[in-house]
């Protein structure tokens, strides 16, 4: 079978699929296995796939130019039809069978085979129509034509591997090594007056410039050719590619295997991934390539001496001799830089299969007149599953100032879509564009452990039974570092002398099961001691040979004040924290009314002496006292209870202070007959009086 009838078949399966140089989000997919080798090769490490074998991948663009002889352009009597017109192919990337094989540690490798082609064609196409045999008359009239053609295969080797994974960062790298092969590349440019009223063209030039690197390998070529025929070119090319995922859950997907951390190759990870790539660095040397520099000329040229069936070299004499040239040209070598490009990918992973993802491709020599070579931004949706993907772009060709929408959609070992949905229907100024491809995947997978003891099958000498990985997977119950087979106490910890059985404090309880092996202690607290027999364990008390209480950590509260004695400048008298644990003094008497307040009764006096006394202790010290004084306050509405603080400590006085009015605002619902006032006195201890207004 030819290429060209291999490029012909690809046509056919667009009912099944094939896929294209750019197709951004089909490339940025977590499922793109092989294919996303050629927009990033680190993209093949820690893939969902564990093997990803290509059978036919092709990516086709197609305009309405005219059909070039097959010596000249590579696949010219391909073509598409589209919108009710015959449109010949402009550019294809023809990707062979290729095979994808994941490594352990996410490392991954990748053999693959390629054809790619293409021609850009500017000026007036019917002055090339009429060298294809063309009837019409040509007007004379000043005209230019451009013509660009290159077809060259490959055979890559690519390899791909983690470089960083730690805590919530992964950093993968990849590289891609090509043998090329250069099968065709050529270039003309014409500008000059034309005109052919019948069969006799009349011309004119300005000038006439043309590099060949031959007319023979094109006309019939095959697939095993473009990999390893004769052609007329050889050179090795290279692709560089780095990538950085953002893992926010990254310890959720890790997993110990074989004395291994591991991450879960059979899911995706990253919230945000990064990626940046350079791809087809490399050239391709044609020897004994022809050139043409002709400088101003006139004559004419019979158009039965160029026209079909008239063979490449035919045309090429029959030029020549109308030109006044030699037929060879100049012969030299040729040197052709493959279309470099840098891509950088962005992708965001949403929720539920569904992500956002743009990507940036900047050739080193865009061409305003080639899609495939223009600068683009594509991004958009998707959704993916290992079965099923689905996604829509939007692509703004910034060489060319026009933007188009591309759709692919991934069924199983099918996949279909364009970069320009538009260009089936209509000319929205860009070539009309389809891929499509079939390839067999093969998901990645976890190494088995049917035991679940994270000691693979592969490994594991007792494969049934749970166990470590120090004794390759049969187990060491007491993890005394004696294997259980070889453990005479395989249910308790012992050393190597005792064949596993221990008891290191002689406090009859085992090591295993003591939870302070070395003193003896009590059954009650797991072997530990309680020196202090304050029924707190010395490993959990904070005073371990003095009794205290499990509150404060097992250290002593003679007065029960809620400190520590060690904390306790009143250690045997019950105080406020407020004051390190000491309570407050009275002041003096308490106060009796005034003239402007009515004379206190005995039942007040008597209150009143309560409340000074209680309160010595705190605002909640006395239950009694305070229900006495809420009885009070309800059957008194107009009377007014005062709390006078006094002392040589004003800041202790103020917590002092602050602590009454909360519990007291917390106790009645609120303060408003109450009043608190502070008054710092040199040389006195802290006190409180209680009066009434």
């Amino acid at each position: 079978m030819t290429l060209r009838l291999l490029v012909l078949s690809g046509c056919l399966l667009l009912a099944a699929g094939v896929r294209a140089q750019r197709m951004t989000a089909a490339q940025l997919s977590n499922f793109a296995g092989i294919n996303g080798l050629y927009l990033n090769p680190s993209s093949i490490a820690d893939s969902r796939w564990g093997t990803h074998i290509n059978l036919t991948t092709v990516s086709m663009q197609a305009n309405a130019q005219p059909r070039l002889p097959a010596s000249i352009v590579p696949f010219a009597e391909a073509g598409l039809k589209l919108r009710g017109q015959e449109m010949a192919l402009k550019a294809i990337d023809l990707r062979g069978p290729g095979l994808m094989v994941q490594l352990r540690g996410s490392q991954a490798f990748a053999i693959t085979t390629r054809y790619r082609a293409d021609v850009n064609l500017a000026g007036n196409y019917d002055l090339i129509n009429w060298f294809r045999g063309d009837k019409t008359p040509l007007p004379n009239t000043t005209r230019s034509e451009q013509i660009n053609a290159d077809a060259f295969g490959e055979i890559a080797v690519s390899y791909a591997m983690p470089v960083l994974n730690w805590q919530q960062h992964f950093v993968k790298a990849g590289g891609t090594v090509k043998y090329l092969r250069g099968l065709h590349s050529s270039s003309l440019s014409v500008d000059g007056q034309f005109g052919a009223p019948a069969g006799q063209l009349s011309y004119s030039i300005d000038r006439l410039q043309t590099t060949y690197s031959d007319l023979t390998t094109l006309s019939d070529l095959t697939f095993g050719d473009a990999l390893a025929g004769q052609v007329p070119g050889n050179g090795t090319g290279f692709d560089l590619g780095f990538t950085y995922e953002f893992r926010p859950q990254a310890d959720s997907y890790r997993y110990t295997m074989d004395g291994k951390t591991l991450s879960d190759v059979t899911v995706n990870k990253y919230r945000v991934r990064l990626g940046v790539s350079l791809l087809d660095i490399g050239t391709i040397r044609y020897q004994n390539a022809s050139n043409w520099s002709v400088p101003a000329r006139t004559g004419t040229l019979q158009q039965s001496a160029v026209q079909p069936p008239a063979r490449p070299w035919q045309i090429r004499d029959a030029i020549a001799q109308s030109l006044g040239i030699v037929p060879e040209g100049s012969v030299g070598d040729l040197n052709v830089a493959l279309p470099r490009t840098l891509s950088v990918q962005a992708d965001v992973a949403l929720t539920n299969g569904w992500f956002v993802g743009a990507a940036w491709w900047k050739p080193s020599q865009p061409l305003a007149s080639a899609q495939h070579r223009s600068a683009l931004l594509s991004f958009g949706p998707r959704y993916e599953s290992k079965d099923t993907e689905l996604s829509l772009t939007g692509n703004y060709w910034q060489t060319l100032g026009k933007f188009s929408v591309g759709a692919h959609l991934r069924a199983g070992i099918f996949t279909v879509g364009t970069d320009n949905i538009v260009g089936f229907f209509s000319d929205n100024g860009l070539t009309a564009h389809v891929f499509a491809g079939i390839t067999l995947p093969f998901g990645a997978k976890r190494p088995r452990d049917t035991d679940g003891d994270y000691v693979s099958n592969k490994v594991d000498r007792c494969p049934d039974v749970a166990g470590v990985w120090a004794f390759r997977g049969c187990p060491d119950t007491d993890a005394d570092g004696i294997e259980d087979k070889n453990d005479n106490c395989p249910q308790d910890a012992g050393p190597t002398a005792t064949n596993g059985c221990p008891d290191a404090d002689n406090d009859g309880i085992f090591d295993k099961n003591d939870a302070c092996p070395n003193q003896s202690g009590s059954t009650r607290f797991s072997g530990c001691p309680d020196t202090d027999a304050d029924n707190i364990p010395d490993k959990d008390d904070e005073c371990p040979t003095v009794a205290g209480m499990p509150a404060l950590g097992g250290c002593p509260d003679a007065d029960a004040d809620g400190l520590r004695d060690s904390q306790d400048a009143c250690p045997n008298e019950a105080g406020l924290k407020e004051l390190d644990g000491c309570a407050l003094k009275a002041i003096a008497t308490p106060a009796v009314a005034t003239s402007a307040v009515p004379a206190l009764s005995a039942t007040e006096t008597a209150l009143l002496e309560q409340l000074n006394r209680s309160f010595l202790r705190g605002p909640m010290a006395d239950e009694t006292a305070l229900a006495g004084l809420k009885t009070y306050l309800e059957s008194t509405p107009g009377r007014l209870l005062s709390f006078e603080f006094s002392g040589s400590n004003q800041e202790q006085l103020v917590r002092v202070a602050t602590l009454f009015k909360d519990e007291l605002a917390t106790y009645f619902g609120n303060t408003d007959r109450f009043r608190f006032t502070v008054v710092p006195k040199a040389g006195q201890a802290a006190g409180i009086r209680v009066s009434v207004q």
